[in-house]
């Protein structure tokens, strides 16, 4: 057998064997899918990996809890999503009641999740996205062949973009899987014309425009191909009907509550313009935007993006001229009288019918989302990933049966299996390392994780110098929050060399590189920081454990002097805007350490790009970001030494803090943790005045963390 059968589904003497080779390539895709998705959703159960999954699981908590589907949360309303979840998580409850095994329980005490429950939830969003790479092949083989079916699903099964959305707790892995199912589904009602397989794709357009009502677009595929067909074949057009009243009726009879979403959506709306004229986002930038998430390095790469959007561009080309039967115009010899007409069992208008189906949904997906709104976010746009691995995969194996037709050389075994390679490596490698760097921690990681523990950061505003180690993280990663909460404010600083001795001596902890080491002792001991005694800790490198470089934790011993000090703020003598002024505790002596917690609502934060700071005398305190808070942002200031200076300091930012727009109970909403409000008094004050709290912690030397 010649190698090039591989690549494409010319007449064969033994067709048998090729469409199994074809099957057994598709599992061992579908298996890796699955286990990528697996392996990325169960690390770091809980509910602060990803910011979102905090909305998405309310609405099935509260199904648990209630029974009763009407959604609690705007975010994610739809029953289609939240329903499969809790019947899983409902089943696994009734195990642990009847079993008494707490590895079964989902939900703690407080009504929290657990890791079971996290762990479930995001493996249903894993099965959501293994599907959606069997439904890209259903549909590849109804439009070209099994080989370019195969090769647009391992595109899609290995992206790093598709493995994040089928890995964590939100609908996009839902949605991905249901437009790749409709549009499969509207395949099959273009080739077979009945009213069963109309019902079916009314029912998958309807979980499309269930999971996000921008997945309702998918139904134009189904009207363009009737448009085309329908003069000549009226039956499609009665078909049509079927299929879009069944999808009404199912739309509705999975949401309940549909007529809420439309509110949602226009407040959704103005949330994304706010977002654009943040980012100074345009309409006119949004195609180059889509092209550059298409050609992301998470998304198929910058060859195998560009590939697919050459490809695109030549099967609309081909449309366009209304091609030749079995071919696609000028482009038809790419992949041969064979291969083009796999499947088309009504002939040329058929075969036109279906590639125009193909290229309506992106271009009209994309073109709606401008009209709609200018600002870019890229995982509304990855629903576009089935059409563009299809085209890159049409593009890729059109030109191999091109290139071997007029040069039979390159199909030598060795010529094939050094491409095959390449094409391989250059698909599956990237979800994989992908997936490994998302799930195996760095020793930065953990080191920042000890410190938090270590020093039992939450919520004790404690301040961590950390030199600055750069490595590419993806639009979604989630910063600080890989491993921990975030209540520790991480300073990053390029060498902490640079710094003073006196500076690192009053921070909490450090980070640094372990290449710093002399002689068995950390740099820190050699300059003789005469800081409180320290614990430090090496983190090095092993195998699906730590990755990264070796890195050095040291935690210093100090202690807070009693609780919290409330500081009433008022307006500046000078009226400067963006600057309150909090008078200091008379009983603070000249000698004592202290350091500010501050806490700004988000109606208080303005659209200011500075980081506020406090002016103490002629002294000023960098804050730094501790972490966001469901309530605002959280700030803490380096450890200072009040001396002499005076009893005054001034909170300065460079806009209005927006006194009148702000509620006086911020500490009381009922999505805060117990944790975000500091102090042993926090619900039922109104320290918040002017959107924010700011509080004063007293320190004193104390033994190291143990």
């Amino acid at each position: 057998m010649k190698p090039a059968v591989l690549f494409t589904e010319v007449a064969s003497t033994e067709p048998v064997r090729i469409q199994r080779k074809t099957w057994k390539l598709l599992l061992l895709v579908l298996l890796s899918a699955l286990a990528l998705r697996a392996w990325y959703g169960s690390w770091n159960l809980n509910q602060n990996r990803f910011w979102d999954e905090q909305y998405a699981l309310k609405n099935v908590r509260s199904l648990l809890l209630t029974g009763d589907v009407k959604p609690v949360n705007a975010y994610y309303p739809s029953p289609v999503w939240s329903v499969p979840q809790a019947a899983v998580l409902k089943l696994s409850d009734v195990l642990y009641t009847q079993t008494g095994n707490g590895a079964l329980r989902v939900l703690d005490d407080q009504f929290g999740f657990t890791p079971t429950g996290i762990l479930l939830c995001r493996w249903i969003q894993a099965i959501y996205g293994t599907l959606a790479v069997w439904f890209v092949f259903l549909a590849g083989r109804r439009l070209f062949t099994s080989q370019i079916a195969l090769v647009a699903a391992a595109m899609v099964a290995f992206a790093p973009w598709a493995i994040h959305a089928s890995g964590y707790i939100k609908p996009d892995g839902l949605l991905l899987m249901s437009i790749t199912m409709a549009f499969w589904a509207s395949l099959a009602a273009v080739d077979s014309p009945t009213v069963k397989r109309h019902l079916l794709a009314g029912l998958a357009i309807a979980l499309a425009l269930s999971s996000k009502l921008t997945g309702g677009l998918i139904a134009m595929p189904l009207v363009v191909a009737v448009a085309i067909l329908g003069w000549r074949e009226r039956r499609r057009v009665g078909l049509l009907v079927v299929a879009g009243a069944s999808s009404a009726a199912f739309f509705i009879a999975l949401n309940p509550y549909w007529l809420h979403y439309l509110s949602f959506l226009s407040g959704l709306k103005r949330d994304y313009a706010m977002r654009a004229g943040w980012a100074e986002m345009t309409r006119l930038s949004m195609p180059g935007r889509v092209v550059g998430f298409i050609t992301d390095g998470y998304l198929h790469g910058l060859v195998l993006g560009s590939v697919s959007l050459v490809g695109f561009a030549l099967l609309a080309v081909g449309v366009l001229r209304r091609g030749r039967p079995g071919g696609l115009g000028a482009t038809g010899d790419l992949i041969g009288e064979g291969g083009a007409t796999v499947r088309s069992r009504g002939g040329e208008l058929i075969n036109l019918a279906k590639r125009a189906m193909f290229l309506v949904f992106p271009l009209l997906y994309t073109l709606v989302y401008i009209v709609q709104t200018p600002y870019f976010k890229p995982n509304n746009f990855l629903p576009l990933a089935l059409f563009t691995a299809l085209s890159a995969a049409w593009l890729l194996i059109g030109c191999w049966r091109w290139v071997s037709v007029r040069w039979p050389l390159v199909q030598h075994p060795a010529i094939v299996g050094v491409l095959a390679v390449i094409l391989v490596a250059g698909i599956v490698l990237p979800g994989w390392l992908y997936t490994y760097r998302s799930v195996t921690p760095t020793t930065r990681d953990l080191a920042r994780l000890y410190l938090d523990q270590e020093l039992n950061a939450p919520p004790s505003a404690k301040l961590v110098f950390a030199e600055a180690w750069q490595e590419p993280r993806p639009p979604w990663g989630s910063g600080e929050r890989r491993l921990h909460d975030g209540l520790s404010a991480i300073h990053e600083v390029p060498n902490l060399e640079k710094l003073s001795p006196r500076a690192l001596d009053l921070s909490d902890g450090l980070v640094f590189f372990g290449h710093r080491q002399i002689g068995g002792k950390t740099f820190l001991r050699e300059r003789e920081v005469g800081g409180p005694e320290a614990q430090v800790t090496v983190f090095r490198a092993q195998p699906f454990k730590a990755r990264g470089p070796t890195m050095v934790a040291v935690a210093y011993g100090w202690l807070r002097n009693g609780p919290y000090l409330d500081l009433t703020s008022h307006p500046c003598i000078d009226a400067a805007p963006g600057c309150r002024a909090v008078d200091l505790p008379v009983d603070l002596v000249a000698e004592e350490l202290a350091s500010f917690f501050v806490l700004l609502t988000w109606d208080s934060l303005g659209e200011s790009a500075e980081t506020p700071h406090i002016e103490v005398g002629d002294r000023s305190l960098d804050l730094v970001v501790a972490s966001k808070q469901p309530s605002g942002m959280l700030y803490v200031s380096p450890r200072f030494q009040l001396g002499d200076g005076p009893r005054v300091a001034r909170l300065v930012r460079d806009d209005d803090f927006g006194d009148d727009d702000l509620e006086d109970d911020d500490c009381e909403d009922d999505d805060l943790e117990d944790d975000d409000c500091v102090g042993d008094d926090c619900e039922g004050d109104d320290r918040t005045e002017g959107g924010m709290l700011i509080q004063l912690a007293r320190w004193v030397p104390g033994r190291a963390p143990s």
